[in-house]
This record gives C-alpha cells, structure tokens and sequence, in this order.
C-alpha cells in the first residue's frame, strides 16, 4: 500500500489502516530499538511506545515519504529517554592509542552477530556508535542530545568501534581454528 494513503487512513481512525501501519514498520522499529537497549523487553516496550507515537503524531508528519525517517526518530528519542532513566555513565576515555587494523572485518558478520556483539559493549559505547554510525549524528548533535562533550562523544565511538574491532578479530581467529 501506498504510505501517503495509508497515512491519511490513519489518521482518520481506520484501524486496518492503523494495523497495515504497524505491521509494516514495527519490526523495523523493534531493530532500531534493539540497538540501543539490549533487554528484548525494554526494546519491545520502546518500539510498542514509539508505535504509539508515531500513530498519535501522524499529524505532525508533513510529507508521507518520509514516514520512516520520522518514525526511526522518534524510536531512538524513545530508546534515549529509556537510557536516560538508567542514568547511563559515560566515561572520558583516552583518545590517543586507539587504532583498528581491520577496517572491513565487520562486513564478515551476519547481522544476528553484530547485533550481539553491539549487546556486549557497555552502554555509553553502544549508544554513541549507535547514533554516530547507524543514525547519523555528529558528535556535537550527540553531545548535545546526551549532555557530554564532544571529545566524550568522540572517545566513546573510538573505543566501541576498538572493541568491536577485537572481538571480530577474535571471531575469526576462532573461526579460523576451527576449521583448521
């Protein structure tokens, strides 16, 4: 279906329309959501809260082709605001000996594994290169957002971007030995 029809179904309360819309963008949403917070549950409620949103708020979307830019936004508002309430911790780690040797390691995994390999880095981490990476961000918008300095900002994407380094690395030299 057409996303500015639906859009406009929606908004009129037709709750097919409503079901059409969710059914095409909540699993997407349920992505974006597990990102950023690990515990399925916590994912689940944010993408369920910012379904919810995006169906109250269909009238400030101004252009339908738009709608999952629009609606991605406010999941990863809904998932910072969750952060937020766990008071997440963010550390100014040193910026100087970070480097990665293998700049296309995470090509080589499926999305299951970065996904649980993003699961594994502490949470400041996770949600800096989340926001940098995958959203878009720069690190002043991100500093911004979450209340930290830019060089936090950047410190962080550094250091989850060297453990994510590692732990591919050392995926494929298990993987490697095991098929040795």
């Amino acid at each position: 279906m057409d996303f500015p029809v639906l859009i406009e179904k929606c908004r009129h309360g037709d709750h097919q329309a409503q079901s059409e819309f969710y059914r095409l963008l909540a699993p997407a949403i349920l992505g974006v959501c597990r990102r950023y917070l690990p515990d399925e549950h916590e994912a689940e409620d944010a993408m369920i809260q910012s379904m919810y949103k995006a169906l109250t708020g269909l009238d400030t979307l101004r252009d339908g082709r738009t709608v999952q830019g629009w609606i991605r936004r406010i999941a990863v508002n809904e998932c910072l605001m969750t952060l937020r309430r766990k008071k997440m911790d963010y550390r100014e780690d040193g910026l100087e000996h970070v480097t990665t040797d293998e700049p296309d390691a995470q090509d080589k995994l499926q999305a299951e594994e970065v996904l649980a390999l993003l699961d594994q880095l502490p949470l400041g981490y996770r949600t800096i290169f989340n926001l940098y990476a995958i959203e878009g961000y720069t690190h002043k918008e991100i500093g911004d957002i979450l209340g930290i300095s830019l060089n936090t900002s950047k410190s962080q994407l550094i250091q989850a971007r060297k453990k994510l380094t590692s732990w591919i690395t050392e995926t494929k030299l298990s993987s490697s030995h095991d098929h040795a």
